[in-house]
């Protein structure tokens, strides 16, 4: 079988490789060929949004033309320099194989200061001789401000259809073949080899540098003297090693001018190699990515003890020295080492003197895990990191960049300490920061859960002096303890404090600033009364969180009035907005608030002004606070705390005591993206087969096109038994394959859509699952499965993605007869506008409960979550700290046997300010069939003119039996479309109108209906419908719309659950002034049919009208057999 899979990916090798010859025969072929390219504005209007350029491409030859060398140029004014976005709205090669990108010109002329330049992907194919090619484009600003149209070079005003237009240029490679190259042709830029050069000054030499000047003339070296610095013979510079013996260690950039053109740059990385480092650490080091603009820096360390006794590796810190082209947050991976890539740790350091060559560094440092280097043995470390935003860095201007290395070198740009003393390298300018820092900065202690508060001190050679709580010095061994680098602060010191006051401890060290660490004093026991609680969030710089301020323990007699104010930082945090909850009735008489941003505070108002009709009367939301977030360099917490109480009273004026707990927000500037793969985790026990996934989360919107890695488990614990493919993975057979070696004990993986295009991995979900053969253990153990080596991870463009691997592990109990504990339920929802406790009940079987882990991280018992007998209770507060979107696995261990995982998902159904869509909800029986809703609530004045998205649905419970256009959706057999596709569990819905104006979505209604049919289930069980992605919701004039998706479910009860009919009345929500709509579902009707029946519905009509019945999908032949009053 192995056999075969091999032979296969031989196959799959042959056949990419002909078609790339093809493809390069084609190209050649059609080198001297002639492109007509015709055009007209589908949008005319003089000031638009969107420019919408229309193109027939005509190849005149008799040579095919290969689509991937055309590149096609529109030019215009940006009128506005914003960021852009290009759409292909349609195309005859289809639109997924047409790309744009925005160029600004280097010299703007009369009608063009950018133009947009159309390219093709290889799936494009190629343009048959005689053959025309459609393309339908369309480009717009990031804020849909206005161009300009009439002072555009490539408008054309006149035309209706496509007309020949030699105000657009069209290339073939780099030729230009119609238009008018904007009144003189192309200009082609002058190129020089190398682009990177080394010079050392211990073996000083002339460097020679070839011109292609390509039509231009060289003028000089700019700043540079010819004869002096250089000399010039025919198209070669010569460099004299005069000159470059005076440059400073490091980079420096030279610019070579010509006549016309780019002129071209080279990097001259000086360097000496005569210095002698001084210490027991020797540090070799190669970049294993070379480009010389990229996303990510990849050094590789291998450290040496070149000395005669051990080193501590926790005290040895590495710098890597680089600009950071510009100031966004970073983040740091460490993608292996011989030493375990989790006892590595990587900080970004600024420094306060900059070289040409340097603004940053970071430092790279070891836990205590990592333990001693012994004499004369070596450790590797792998490192990457990268800006936030993944803009690239100019690795050609970075001091500890080595362009030419393709192993581990010496390389003496790279510096070594020992407990802060320098032993290996040379550093860019004399001296680095010795700053100590401690992380986190921020906490808070909780006098109703207390526990010691945890800082880490990263020292930089210094040490700790004394910790003071303003003149107070903290006492050692008593206030706190230290323990290597972390500093514990007592539980028992901090339960002196008062809650509602801030502590701010200085940390002062031997040398450098001192560091501050802020604690927020809180207690959250619960009061006899009325308790008040402020929510949390969290979010990056720009983000905007909103926090509920709820009410619990509302007493019998209500609440008639309230005011109180609300504390919070205006450095940190900007008040958006702020709405009443769903507790207040008549919000826009009875609610009030006033943001204060001097003080820092909102003041808050309830008064019901008919005096006993619209009480509060419920526990639940009393009001959200929308919070922008300000920037910071750090994560910071922030809390949001009761500033001063007014009176709380009831319906008769009777004061009502109240209790506030105080919420935060924490404010992250470095949220982990990009594409994450998860190695999972196992248990079992010896001779026992445990299934390892390996998952694919953040998979780009490019999709995956090809990836290879290799990961690596113990031969002497597992045994692989078998390797499938996962459920994203299509037309497995042709495109996975795997090899196992049991020698060097790793796996190799490798994925290659070989029809380039159609077999893309486009989702998240499974990529392969490991069966694995537990072996004989006399104790419970756990092996690690990570990350060996990783090829390269491309997409559908072959540009290449970074992937950032999380390790799995197995455990493996001896077999001894051990009875497994369990939870159940395994799985819940967590939902961040609603937040409660989500709990689970164990069935311990004569075990006891060991900890409740996240991923590595452990859940503090008392904090994160409590145990109350069996049931457990994983607390919203530490829920709410989790995006929503994201699934939180908890991995509860036991005393003896497998763990047990409870799988959470987290959303937030908080109504948007714009469109909501409601996915609803339903119940019946297995084998039964059940209808849930798709409604928009607050459609836009301007309507919507088209939408696409996607929603998730569990196969294994559920069956897409039918999908029928909802009320609201016009002419649906032309305008709505849907797609299932049972792989990946997910339905895919496109809305067009297609006379592009009169049929659309103009009104509050049902969408869509989705008809499952219901799998067999042993016990009551709830499953989810929710949103997977979303691609875009338009309205009339193409303007965004931004969508709010809020989540339903399927509930399905056992086939021998006796039959009972039910009449589920939906639910809505909206402001003041809009209109939704409210489903009436029958669920279980008997076999016998539903012959007649009448009810009576009630509602409050003081705050609702209705506007319109209608009847629904199971009614046949409404006009005559149903009615309403």
């Amino acid at each position: 079988m192995r056999k075969k899979r091999i032979c296969s990916v031989i196959l799959v090798v042959a056949l990419v490789l002909s078609l790339v010859f093809s493809q390069s025969l084609v190209g050649l072929a059609a080198q001297q060929g002639d492109l007509k390219v015709q055009m007209y504005n589908g949008n005319k209007a003089v000031d638009t949004s969107g420019i919408q350029p229309q193109f027939v491409l005509t190849n005149t030859t008799g040579t095919a033309i290969s689509l991937s060398d055309v590149k096609i140029r529109y030019y215009y004014t940006i009128d506005g320099e914003k960021a852009q976005n290009f759409w292909c709205d349609w195309s005859s090669v289809g639109g997924a194989n047409v790309t744009g990108n925005f160029v600004k010109m280097n010299t703007p002329v009369t009608g063009a200061d950018y133009y947009l330049e159309i390219g093709f992907t290889g799936s494009a194919g190629v343009l048959a001789a005689g053959q025309s090619a459609q393309v339908q484009a369309r480009f717009a600003k990031s804020d849909w401000s206005n161009y300009n149209q009439s002072n555009d070079y490539s408008f054309n005003a006149s035309a209706s259809s496509p007309v020949d237009w030699n105000k657009v240029d069209a290339y073939i490679g780099s030729t230009l073949v119609w238009g008018t190259g904007l009144g003189g042709g192309g200009i082609n830029d002058s190129t020089i080899s190398p682009t990177s050069v080394t010079f050392d000054k211990k073996t000083p030499a002339d460097i020679a540098i070839t011109l292609n000047p390509k039509s231009n003339t060289f003028i000089g070296i700019s700043g540079l003297t010819a004869g002096t610095h250089y000399t010039v013979s025919g198209n070669t510079v010569t460099l004299k090693q005069s000159y470059l013996s005076t440059l400073a260690i490091g980079a420096a950039t030279l610019t070579f001018d010509f006549s016309a053109g780019n002129d071209p740059k080279l990097t001259v990385n000086v360097i000496d190699s005569s210095v002698t480092p001084t210490g027991n650490l020797s540090v070799k080091t190669f970049n294993m990515n070379t480009s010389a603009t990229t996303g990510g820096i990849s050094p590789k360390f291998v450290l040496t003890n070149t000395g005669s006794t051990g080193i501590d590796l926790s005290q040895v810190k590495l710098r890597y020295y680089y600009t950071i082209d510009g100031e966004r947050s970073q983040n740091f991976w460490c993608d292996w080492s011989s030493v375990d890539g989790a006892n590595v740790t990587g900080t970004f350091v600024k420094m306060s003197t900059t070289a040409a060559t340097a603004d940053y560094y970071v430092e790279i440092g070891f836990k205590s895990g990592a333990g001693t280097l012994a004499a004369g043995q070596s450790a590797e470390v792998q490192v990457r990191f990268s800006k936030d935003d993944w803009s690239n860095y100019t690795q050609t201007n970075d001091y500890s960049y080595n362009a030419s290395a393709t192993s581990p070198v010496d390389w003496t740009k790279v510096t070594a300490y020992i407990n802060g003393a320098l032993v290996y390298g040379v550093e860019p300018i004399g001296g680095g920061d010795k700053d100590s820092t401690i992380s986190p900065a921020s906490a808070t202690f909780d006098k109703y859960v207390p526990a010691d508060v945890s800082t880490t001190i990263t020292f930089n050679g210094n040490t700790l002096v004394s910790i003071k709580n303003g003149s107070t010095a903290l006492v050692a061994g008593t206030d706190y303890t230290l323990s290597g680098s972390t500093v514990k602060i007592s539980k028992s010191y901090l339960s002196k404090f008062a809650a509602g006051t801030t502590q701010t401890l200085t940390f002062t060290f031997s040398a450098g600033k001192a560091a501050s660490l802020v604690i927020n004093i809180i207690d959250s026991t619960p009061g006899d009364g009325l308790n008040v609680t402020i929510g949390t969030g969290e979010g990056k710089p720009g983000d905007t969180v909103t926090i509920p301020v709820s009410f619990a323990g509302v007493p019998a007699t209500s609440i008639g009035n309230c005011d109180f104010k609300l504390g919070f930082d205006t450095s940190l945090l900007e008040v958006a907005d702020v709405t009443a909850g769903n507790i207040v009735k008549n919000a826009a008489v009875n609610f009030a608030y006033a943001v204060n941003t001097t003080t820092g505070t909102i003041s808050f108002l309830f008064l019901d002004n008919t005096i006993g009709s619209e009480l509060i009367s419920t526990d639940g939301i009393f009001a959200n606070i929308k919070f922008k977030l300000k920037s910071v360099t750090a994560k910071t917490t922030t809390p949001v705390t009761l500033k001063s109480l007014g009176a709380f009273a009831d319906k008769d004026l009777k004061p009502i005591t109240a209790k506030f707990i105080p919420g935060s927000v924490t404010i992250n500037p470095n949220p982990t993206e990009g594409l994450k793969v998860n190695i999972g985790s196992g248990e079992g026990k010896s001779g026992e087969e445990v299934t390892i996934p390996v998952s694919f989360a953040g998979v780009p919107a490019s999709s995956i096109g090809n990836c290879d890695f290799k990961l690596g488990f113990d031969t002497s614990l597992l045994e692989v038994a078998d390797v499938t493919a996962g459920s994203i993975v299509k037309n497995a057979a042709v495109n996975f394959a795997y090899a196992v070696n049991t020698s060097t004990g790793t796996i190799s993986f490798l994925f290659l859509d070989n029809t380039i295009g159609s077999e893309l991995i486009t989702t998240d979900g499974i990529f392969a699952n490991i069966k694995f053969k537990l072996k004989s253990v006399t104790v419970k153990t756990t092996t690690p499965v990570t990350l060996k080596s990783i090829g390269a991870f491309a997409d559908k463009d072959l540009k290449a993605i970074e992937a950032e691997f999380t390790p799995g592990s197995v455990v493996i109990n001896p077999s001894d007869g051990e009875v497994d504990s369990t939870i159940a339920p395994t799985t819940a929802t967590f939902d961040k506008y609603v937040p409660a406790d989500v709990s689970t009940t164990m069935t311990l079987n004569g075990n006891t409960l060991v900890s409740i882990k996240n991923g590595s991280t452990a859940l503090v018992a008392g904090t994160d979550y409590t145990l109350s007998g069996s049931t457990v209770k994983i607390s919203k507060s530490y829920l709410s700290k989790f995006a929503a979107g994201t699934t939180q696995t908890l991995t509860f261990t036991f005393s003896a046997g497998k763990a047990a995982s409870l799988v959470i998902n987290i959303i937030d159904s908080t109504p948007g300010d714009g469109l909501n869509v409601t996915i609803g909800t339903g119940e019946g029986k297995s084998g039964e069939e059940v209808t849930i809703p798709v409604s928009f609530a607050a459609v836009p004045a301007s309507s919507i003119g088209n939408c696409d998205f996607k929603l998730g649905f569990d196969t294994s419970l559920l069956e897409v039996a039918d999908v029928t256009a909802g009320s609201i959706v016009k002419n649906a057999a032309v305008n709505f479309a849907y797609a299932v596709n049972t792989s990946t569990g997910t339905i895919s819905f496109l809305f067009l109108d297609n006379t592009i104006g009169s049929e659309l979505i103009s009104t509050d209604g049902i969408f869509a209906n989705i008809k499952f049919k219901l799998k067999s289930v042993t016990a009551k069980t709830t499953t989810p419908v929710t949103l997977k992605s979303i691609g875009a919701f338009a309205d009339k004039d193409l303007k965004a719309i931004e969508a709010k998706f809020i989540p339903g479910s399927v509930v399905i009860n056992p086939k021998d659950v006796v039959d009972e009919f039910k009449v589920t009345i939906g639910a809505g929500e909206g402001k003041s002034g809009e209109e939704v709509t409210i489903p009436v579902s029958f669920a279980a009707v008997p076999a016998s049919s539903i012959g007649n029946c009448d009810f009576k519905l009630g509602f409050d009509t003081s705050l609702l009208e209705v506007a319109d019945v209608t009847a629904g999908s199971i009614v046949k032949n409404a006009a005559v057999n149903f009615a309403y009053a």
